[in-house]
């Protein structure tokens, strides 16, 4: 059969993309220049990106134009019981050249990157936020100059607890410390918690900045096998802390960054007593609870420790503004400790950012 037009034009399109001419993400000639470039119609050129499109080479962005697809890898297989014995043991992290195109390429999309889990800035309340800004300058005045110093300012301690409960999470705003993000609070966490040469264990796979995280500070990792289904193999998990000397465990146990997966209630509490049951802290990042499709904030693990054995660490970077820094941990007992590490290396967190994400929050927040 005689190859149609607009398939010998798809071709040649594909042609390009295959020898690197255009890249995964970078935007593609209108159907008006392609059309002149290659002498066929228009309507051949939309025949082209259709037949490219459904072929899941191509996507089209209203208002924009068509864009070369980038390759998503397949999920990985969901991880099974215990067999035998495995050879897994605590090792240094290494990052490969794939970290440096992730931290390169992490800011050139358009709209939302998943690269760095950034929001699209026009998906968040900026002109709500802007107007409690406004607002938190003309009241406070010459205040909002001052260091805000650790653990933070009151108003935003006093509604991270309020919106706390619709996670399941009972909080007084004294047991919060601000940080400059949730990066900050879980470095925080772990130079409380860890030396150089000691062990983390972390869900694998986990976010890669983590992992630089841990390897700056000389620790060692233990991963553990995780599920886009269940989450972390809990079997393996009892397993790794009974024949390893750990620290911590650290989960993203909502919406997980990468598998995306959320963590049945019954998972949690089970996550919550395999820790608590060998003395291992268990660190929670939440920063992705606070955006679910449908339904119901997620509960967090915290919500089902009953020992202090959980360290709840969040923030606001992916719902309210990613520039603004504002993140917070709930140390339990590691309280004064990480309270006092906050002072010695940052001192403060931005005073005008705490008063606006207080006021926004305080005058209705997300809704």
């Amino acid at each position: 059969m005689k190859p149609t037009l607009y398939g010998e034009v798809a071709d040649r399109v594909l042609s390009l993309i295959e020898s690197g001419t255009f890249r995964a993400g970078d935007k593609l000639p209108s159907i008006r220049t392609l059309s002149g470039r290659f002498s066929v119609s228009v309507n051949t050129v939309k025949e082209a990106y259709g037949l490219l499109e459904t072929q899941r080479f191509l996507e089209a962005r209203p208002q924009s134009g068509y864009y070369v697809r980038r390759a998503v890898p397949p999920l990985p297989k969901p991880s099974g019981d215990l067999a035998g014995k495995p050879a897994f043991d605590p090792r240094e992290v290494g990052m490969c050249r794939v970290y440096g195109e992730v931290t390169r390429d992490g800011h050139n999309l358009a709209g939302a990157s998943l690269a760095i889990a950034l929001p699209d800035p026009d998906l968040l309340p900026a002109a709500r936020l802007n107007s409690a800004f406004q607002t938190a300058w003309k009241t406070m005045g010459r205040s909002m100059m001052d260091y805000a110093l650790s653990p933070g300012l009151p108003i935003l301690r006093e509604q991270i607890a309020q919106e706390a409960l619709q996670g399941g999470t009972v909080l007084s705003p004294d047991e919060i410390v601000i940080t400059s993000g949730t990066s900050e609070a879980l470095t925080l966490v772990i130079l409380s918690l860890c030396r150089a040469g000691d062990t983390i264990a972390v869900e694998a796979p986990t976010y890669f900045n983590f992992l630089s995280l841990i390897r700056e500070l000389g620790i060692k990792v233990l991963e553990i096998p995780t599920s886009p289904d269940e989450g972390v193999n809990l079997d393996i998990l009892a397993w790794a802390l009974d024949a390893h000397p750990v620290k911590a465990f650290v989960t993203i146990a909502n919406f997980n960054n990468p598998l995306g997966y959320r963590m049945t209630d019954e998972r949690k509490k089970a996550l919550v007593d395999v820790c608590e049951s060998h003395g291992v802290p268990l660190i929670e990042d939440d920063i992705y609870g606070d955006l679910p499709f449908v339904g119901p904030r997620p509960r967090t693990c915290q919500s089902f420790d009953r020992t202090g054995n959980v360290i709840l660490v969040s923030g606001f970077s992916k719902t309210l503004a990613s520039g603004y820094r504002i993140g917070w941990v709930v140390p339990g007992r590691l309280y004064a400790k990480i309270d006092k590490l906050k002072s010695l290396t940052s001192v403060a967190t931005a005073t005008p950012t705490q008063w606006a994400v207080g006021r926004f929050l305080e005058t209705g927040g997300y809704q």
